[in-house]
This record gives structure tokens, C-alpha cells and sequence, in this order.
């Protein structure tokens, strides 16, 4: 969903989101439901569900995170476990480096490969329900018969052949089934208009960086309330040790390190619950936030307007500290007027649409996109390290540009000109503004001279 290269503010919930939900699964009743003939783990979706929003390494990351939920599970002694748990323990395996091997090595190949497969089928128009609940189905079965041709290497002893999941599809097909089903119905949810509409009004909402001081002290008030609950968990470790000494509670001198160790679990458990919940009441302020946001954006274009850019690019110039620079860029379209005159008024506004939502689409992020008037536009950044992308992303956005189709027997290229400015602390927007102008018109002068001689304008 986010590009590596253009994390913003939401890319961040997201990750926080998903790896929160995995380590709650984990370390509850929901992530392994156990039923009378299989065991149903709920835990990969999470890591798929990274893997197919964020990407192929964000997907590893969810496995990693997978590896030491299952590690610290497996090391936690319970008179119901099984010798297989006990092979994913380092502490109980007598077998160290193997069980972290067997713990990690599976799970980081499924986020891996599945964010490379789907990234494939974000490719592809055609197909991509079926597509994805191919590719998932394929990963979950490589994962599953990774995990037991790792055991019969690693643990030869365990009695584990490679073939085992196959030869019982009937109880391993189950479960990835259910899985691949739970994560094909998160991918329609994502889908619907519903979602994809909430969606764009939070990041409306986010966008606007006034909103950040309520967001943060909202954050402080819960970071306060969680430590008031750690207090609580600290003090019932105290009862615990005394119950175990007391009533000679699971004799033996691990019982202690038991009792604790499962408090530690429930405590990061209910640390995941508190982030949830941070996040979750973020973004509905955030979603709130969008109506008084598009009360200051240009109906027609969906860019936010004159107004509501100027007072956000001030604002930031009088917090920026030394050292610190923001970018301003400006555009028009080039003939514009004679689009209008040739191609009329329709065609002319879906020019000025696209371009609002190519440059949306490439500047994700934090990125604001004005409209400053007419077909004049404007791209605001407060991340400086983009300067080293900005080359990139202004030709890819004169690729999708130059695709738009005009009417007309003719071919005909559509072009615009661009000009960068970069903000600094103590100057004021009409400064940054005239020095983005000036050199959109010396771009726009080398353009016509170099680049209208070989394209056929409009």
C-alpha cells in the first residue's frame, strides 16, 4: 500500500497496528484455536496481511516478530506440551542454535516470499482475488513443509519427514484454508468503497499537522494509563511469589520463573491492547478531523486550497529549527488555455483531476497537494530527505501525465512545468512562493525550447 521510499505518518500506524494485533493473537486465546482433531493458528494472517499492505520486508519483519512470539510460547513450561512445542524452545531443546533456526527461518520466508508474490498480483488488473488466495495457499504450504523439513534436519530424532503435512491434508489443508479464507475476506473488506473512503479521510486528517498536538497529548494520556496498568501487573507478581511459596504451587524451582514468565507475557499482551487502542482513537480523531480538512480543499480537484496551504506552510516555517528546510514545488499546465479551446471545459477539468491525483498518488506521505488557483497547483513536503527522490518522482509523474488521453484523431502530448523552492527558518511563504515561480519559468522557457520542437503539444 505504501512504497518503501515514501513512508508518512499512516505507513507507521499501520506497522505499529499489525505488529500490535500479531503479538495480541500470540498471547491469546484467539491466535491458536485448538479444536478436536487440528489446531487452527490465525497468527500468519497478520504476517500476510504485512506483507500484502506494506511490503516483502515489512512482511519479514511480521515473521520475525511470528518467531519470537512462538520462541517465548514454546519456552514456557506447561504440563500439556508437547515434544514438537519443546523443539521450538532454545532453553528446552538442549539444541539452541537449531530451535532458533527452526523458529525463524520458516516464518521470515513466508512474510518474505509472500510480499513478493503479492506485490506481483498488485500488478496484474485482472484476477487478483483468485490470484491472491493462490499465492497465499502456495506460501502457507511451503511455510508448513519448511517447518518440517527443518525439523527433520535439525532434529532428526523427532521422527519429522518434510512430506509429513502433505500425507495429512485432511487436518494441514484445514488450517490453510481457514487462514487463506479469513485473508481473502480482509482483502474484499480493504477493497469496498466503504474502507478505501474512511481511508482517504483520515490521511486528509493527518495532513493536516495542526491536529498533531491533540493527537500527542492523547498518546501521553494513554502512555500514563498503560503504566498504571504495569504498576498493577507488578504488584500482582508480588501475590504470585507469595501464593507459590505459600501453598507450594507447582513444586519444583522453575514454578517461580513459570508464574513470571506468564505475567511478562500478559503484560506485553495488554501493552499490544493499550497501542491498539492509542491507534484506533487516533485515527477516528484523525477521520473526524477530515470535515473541517475538506472545508479547505478545492471540491473540484480534491487538492486542498489556497488558504488552507498558505496558513499550514507558515505555521511550519515558524516552527522549523536550524537546519531544518522544508520544499515547496509549483506547476502549471502548459497550454492550458488552448486545451480548454480546443478540447473544451470537461476535458480541461479531467486534465487538472489527474494531475491532482498523479501527484497524489507519487508524493505519498505527508505530502500536501494545492491547488493555488486556475491550472496552477502546488506540492508541499516537510521531509527534506526527498530531495534525493525528487528527480525520480517528477519523471514518473510526467510518465502518467503524458498518458492521459486527448480526443482527436491526432496524437497529442500533454506536458507541464515545475518549479522548486526550498523553505528554511525565518523566511515567510511569499518568499518561498516567488522563488518556486521564478524557476517554474525558467523550467518552463527550457521546456519550450527544448522539449515542444520534438513532442507534439497540444
Amino acid at each position: 500500500m505504501v512504497e518503501k521510499e515514501r513512508k508518512g505518518l499512516l505507513y507507521y500506524y499501520e506497522c505499529a497496528a499489525l505488529i500490535a494485533i500479531e503479538i495480541m493473537l500470540a498471547f491469546s486465546a484467539w491466535g491458536y484455536v485448538k479444536l478436536e482433531y487440528v489446531s487452527i493458528t490465525f497468527v500468519p494472517v497478520v504476517v500476510l496481511a504485512m506483507a500484502y499492505l506494506l511490503g516483502p520486508w515489512e512482511g519479514l519483519w511480521g515473521g520475525v516478530i511470528f518467531g519470537i512470539t512462538g520462541m517465548w510460547k514454546a519456552s514456557v513450561v506447561t504440563m500439556q506440551d508437547a515434544y514438537a512445542n519443546i523443539l521450538f524452545s532454545p532453553f528446552r531443546s538442549g539444541k539452541s542454535m537449531q530451535s532458533v533456526l527452526l523458529c525463524f527461518v520458516p516464518h521470515i520466508v513466508l512474510g518474505l516470499l509472500a510480499g513478493i508474490l503479492y506485490a506481483q498480483v498488485k500488478k496484474s488488473k485482472k484476477s487478483q482475488p483468485l490470484l491472491i488466495a493462490i499465492s497465499t495457499i502456495v506460501v502457507l504450504i511451503l511455510h508448513t513443509v519448511l517447518v518440517f523439513a527443518l525439523m527433520q534436519g535439525l532434529f532428526p530424532e523427532a521422527g519429522a519427514v518434510w512430506w509429513t503435512p502433505l500425507l495429512h491434508w485432511h487436518i494441514t489443508g484445514m488450517d490453510i484454508e481457514i487462514v487463506s479464507a479469513v485473508l481473502l475476506a480482509l482483502y474484499f473488506l480493504w477493497q469496498s468503497a466503504g474502507v478505501k473512503d474512511k481511508i482517504t479521510k483520515i490521511r486528509e486528517g493527518v495532513q493536516a499537522n495542526k491536529y498533531t498536538k491533540v493527537v500527542y497529548w492523547q498518546w501521553s494520556a494513554l502512555i500514563v494509563v498503560a503504566a498504571c496498568g504495569l504498576s498493577v501487573c507488578w504488584d500482582l507478581k508480588d501475590g504470585i511469589n507469595g501464593i507459590v511459596q505459600s501453598y507450594d504451587i507447582m513444586p519444583g524451582e522453575t514454578s517461580t520463573d513459570v508464574m513470571h514468565a506468564l505475567l511478562i507475557q500478559f503484560m506485553v499482551a495488554q501493552l499490544a491492547i493499550f497501542v491498539l487502542i492509542g491507534i484506533m482513537q487516533s485515527l477516528i480523531y484523525y477521520y473526524y478531523a477530515s470535515a473541517e480538512v475538506r472545508s479547505r480543499m478545492d471540491m473540484m480537484t480534491g487538492a486542498f486550497n489556497r488558504t488552507m496551504l498558505i496558513s499550514t506552510i507558515e505555521h511550519d516555517l515558524k516552527s522549523l529549527k536550524r537546519g531544518q528546510k522544508v520544499m515547496f514545488i509549483m506547476m502549471d499546465v502548459d497550454y492550458f488555455k488552448q486545451i480548454n479551446d480546443t478540447y473544451g471545459h470537461d476535458f480541461g477539468d479531467h486534465v487538472l483531476i489527474s494531475l491532482v491525483r498523479i501527484l497524489q498518488r507519487n508524493f505519498a506521505g505527508d505530502a500536501m497537494v494545492g491547488r493555488m488557483g486556475g491550472d496552477e497547483f502546488s506540492v508541499y513536503c516537510r521531509h527534506a530527505e526527498i530531495e534525493r527522490r525528487l528527480p525520480n518522482i517528477m519523471e514518473q509523474v510526467m510518465r502518467e501525465f503524458d498518458q492521459i488521453v486527448v480526443p482527436g484523431d491526432r496524437i497529442r502530448v500533454l506536458n507541464f512545468s515545475y518549479g522548486v523552492s526550498w523553505g528554511e527558518p525565518g523566511m515567510h511563504f511569499e518568499e518561498l512562493y516567488k522563488k518556486a515561480d521564478k524557476d517554474l519559468y525558467e523550467h518552463k522557457h527550457i521546456r519550450r525550447q527544448y522539449v515542444d520542437n520534438s513532442k507534439g503539444n497540444v
